[in-house]
């Protein structure tokens, strides 16, 4: 076909634009426009934290929608978290006192209990800006009694390697997400007596 006189510059430049869009794809051609959100956006594919206007995602080319969670600051995220992080020291002889708790004996005699003891046995750990998107580790304490078999090991996705105990208080300290304490002993007093059980003189 030969084309006529009348198809002007604008008309092929409408023609050139037509036709990318139709390489493209459908879903390339309409997907939705988000330049008008003023945060990044997460992916829904892979959680990945997109620059704001962006159509698809960088990360995995996933298309993005003006529907997506819009992220928060990551200022505003790493705040909250930290607001909300658990000191863990000591990692032994946690105690948490339960005063004025009372356990009930076999007999129903009430026992005050002094306080409990618990001791660290793993930490996970959050590596990121966002609490939905990052890299987790994890720390794990070998049970033994001798201080030879007691160790900390630090897993890594494949990589597993000897921790000490400081590197995991520190790393706790600094991006603990969750923390695991094991019981280890409780102190308890007599039963009270009450004046029905006292001999008489």
């Amino acid at each position: 076909d030969v084309l006529s006189e009348d198809f002007d510059e604008a008309d092929m430049q409408a023609a050139m634009e037509a036709s990318l869009r139709e390489s493209q794809g459908p879903l390339k051609a309409s997907m939705p426009a988000t330049a008008g959100t003023t945060g990044p956006l997460s992916c829904p594919k892979c959680t990945f934290v997109n620059p704001p206007g962006r159509r698809t995602c960088d990360m995995c080319d996933a298309v993005l929608s003006h529907q997506e969670v819009e992220v928060q600051d990551p200022d505003e995220d790493a705040a909250a978290l930290a607001a909300a992080s658990t000191v863990a020291s000591p990692s032994r002889g946690q105690d948490v006192s339960t005063t004025g708790a009372s356990l009930k004996g076999a007999t129903g005699d009430e026992l005050e209990t002094k306080g409990c003891q618990y001791e660290l046995v793993a930490v996970i750990h959050h590596h990121g800006q966002h609490a939905f998107a990052g890299h987790y580790t994890t720390h794990v304490r070998r049970p033994g009694r001798d201080s030879d078999k007691r160790h900390w090991l630090h897993y890594n996705d494949s990589v597993t390697r000897k921790a000490s105990e400081t590197e995991v208080l520190e790393e706790a300290a600094k991006a603990g997400y969750i923390l695991f304490y094991s019981f280890s002993e409780a102190t308890t007093t007599a039963p009270r007596s009450s004046s029905k059980n006292r001999p008489r003189a």
